[in-house]
C-alpha cells in the first residue's frame, strides 16, 4: 500500500472512468473500464440500446426482454466491481465475503 491515495471525483460517468483508466493502464481494470464505457455508450445512444435517453423515435427499436436482462446483469456486475474496487482502495482489502454479492 505504498501508493499515495488519490481521490477521483466527478459528477458524470465519462470523466470518472477516464480518470480511473489513467491510473490503471496495462492492468485488467483498464479493460473492464473500457467494457463499461462501451456498454454505457451503447445504452445511452438513441440508436443503440436507447435505455438512458429513450429509443430512436424514427426506428422505434425496442429492446427485447432477454436483452434487457443481459444489460441489467452486466450493469449489476460492473457496479459490484466498482464497489469492490472502492472497498479495496479505502480499506486495503475486500471487507466482504464472496457470498455477500
Amino acid at each position: 500500500m505504498g501508493e499515495d491515495p488519490v481521490t477521483i471525483q466527478g459528477k458524470y460517468f465519462g470523466p470518472i472512468i477516464s480518470e480511473m483508466k489513467k491510473r490503471e493502464r496495462g492492468k485488467a481494470q483498464e479493460n473492464i473500464l473500457t467494457w463499461m464505457t462501451t456498454l454505457h455508450g451503447y445504452l445511452s445512444s438513441p440508436t443503440g440500446g436507447g435505455v438512458r435517453h429513450g429509443t430512436d423515435l424514427k426506428e422505434g427499436i425496442a429492446i427485447q426482454p432477454h436483452e434487457a436482462r443481459l444489460y441489467c446483469n452486466l450493469a449489476r456486475s460492473y457496479l459490484t466491481f466498482l464497489l469492490e474496487e472502492h472497498d479495496q482502495q479505502t480499506n486495503g482489502a475486500s471487507s466482504r465475503p464472496w457470498g455477500a454479492y
